[in-house]
C-alpha cells in the first residue's frame, strides 16, 4: 500500500472520474484523459504531432498549470508592481519632452527583467515538464510529486538558466539568427537536466544529440507558439493604452495596470506552452533516437 493510500497524507493521484487533490485539475476520465496515446515505437517525429500533442496538454491542464507558473512568478510580478506604484506616486520627471526614470525604478526593472522573471520562468518550466511527461504516460497529475521532483534539481536548473541566457542572450545581440539556433540547440536542456538528473553542460549536451534532424521542426513548433502572442504584444504597445483609456481604468494609471496584468498573462501561458513543447519533444525523442518508451523515461518519477 502506498503513503497515498495508507492515511498518512493527502491523496495526489486520482482514478478515472475521481477529483484530485490538486484543486485546479479537473477529474481524470476514463481511458487516455488528453488523447495523448504514446506513439507507436518509432513513429516520426513532425511539428504538427508535436504541436498537437502541446495544445491537449494545455488545454487540459491549463488551470493547474496556470496557478501553478503564476504562483512561481508571483515575487517578479509584486516586484513590477510595486516599482509601478512608487514611479506613480513620486511622478516621472520631463527632460526635453522625453520621461527620465529615476535610477532606482531603472535598476529594479533591470534586475527582475533580466535576471529574477527568467530564473523563476525555468523553476515554473521544470516542475511543468515533470507533470507533462506524467501525463503523456496517462497517469493523473502528482502537482507535489512534480514539484519536488524539480525542486531537486534547483541549484542545476539555476545554472541553466544563466548559461543559456548568456548564450542565447549573445546570439540574439548577434544578428539575431545565432541567438535562434542556439535556442533550437538547447530547446530541450531543461528536461535533460530534470529527467536524467545531470548538470547544466551535460544537459546542453544532450539536448544538441537530442534535437539533431529535428531543429526546423523545433522551430516551426516555436513560431507557431509565438506569432499570436507577439501580434497580442506588439497590438498592445501600438493601442493598448488608448484603448483602456476610451474603455475607462478608474484612475490615470489604471492602463497601465491592465497592461500589466495582459502582459503577465501572454508571460504565463508562453511559459507553460514552451515547458510543455519542449517535454513533448524530449520524451518523442528519446523514443526515436534511443528507442526509450515513456514507461522508462518516466521511472525516475516513481
Amino acid at each position: 500500500m502506498s503513503e497515498h493510500d495508507s492515511g498518512n497524507g493527502p491523496r495526489t493521484d486520482a482514478q478515472p472520474g475521481e477529483q484530485p487533490a490538486w484543486p485546479f485539475e479537473p477529474p481524470a476520465p476514463a481511458g487516455d484523459a488528453d488523447g495523448l496515446q504514446p506513439p507507436e515505437p518509432g513513429e516520426p517525429i513532425t511539428t504538427g504531432d508535436l504541436l498537437r500533442r502541446t495544445f491537449r496538454a494545455f488545454g487540459r491542464h491549463f488551470g493547474a498549470f496556470f496557478v501553478l507558473t503564476l504562483l512561481v512568478l508571483l515575487p517578479s510580478i509584486l516586484i513590477e508592481l510595486l516599482l509601478d506604484l512608487r514611479l506613480m506616486r513620486e511622478g516621472v520627471p520631463m527632460r526635453q519632452g522625453y520621461p527620465v526614470h529615476p535610477a532606482w525604478w531603472t535598476a529594479g526593472t533591470t534586475f527582475n527583467d533580466t535576471f529574477l522573471v527568467t530564473l523563476l520562468t525555468y523553476v515554473a518550466q521544470a516542475i511543468i515538464i515533470t507533470a507533462t511527461v506524467n501525463q503523456m504516460r496517462g497517469r493523473p497529475i502528482r502537482m507535489g510529486e512534480a514539484i519536488a521532483t524539480a525542486l531537486r534539481r534547483f541549484l542545476s536548473v539555476i545554472g541553466a538558466a544563466i548559461l543559456l541566457s548568456i548564450v542565447i542572450g549573445v546570439g540574439f545581440v548577434c544578428l539575431v539568427i545565432p541567438g535562434i539556433i542556439f535556442a533550437c540547440l538547447f530547446f530541450v536542456t531543461l528536461p535533460a537536466i530534470v529527467m536524467e538528473q545531470v548538470g547544466p553542460i551535460e544537459g546542453m549536451r544532450r539536448s544538441v544529440e537530442l534535437t539533431r534532424g529535428y531543429r526546423f521542426k523545433i522551430f516551426g513548433a516555436a513560431v507557431v507558439l509565438w506569432l499570436p502572442a507577439i501580434a497580442l504584444l506588439v497590438c498592445l504597445g501600438a493601442f493598448g493604452p488608448d484603448v483602456i483609456a476610451m474603455g475607462g481604468a478608474g484612475t490615470e494609471m489604471g492602463p497601465n495596470f491592465v497592461m500589466l496584468a495582459i502582459g503577465w498573462a501572454v508571460t504565463i501561458i508562453m511559459t507553460m506552452l514552451l515547458a510543455i513543447l519542449a517535454a513533448v519533444f524530449y520524451a518523442r525523442a528519446r523514443d526515436v533516437h534511443e528507442g526509450m518508451d515513456l514507461e522508462q523515461l518516466a521511472a525516475v518519477f516513481r
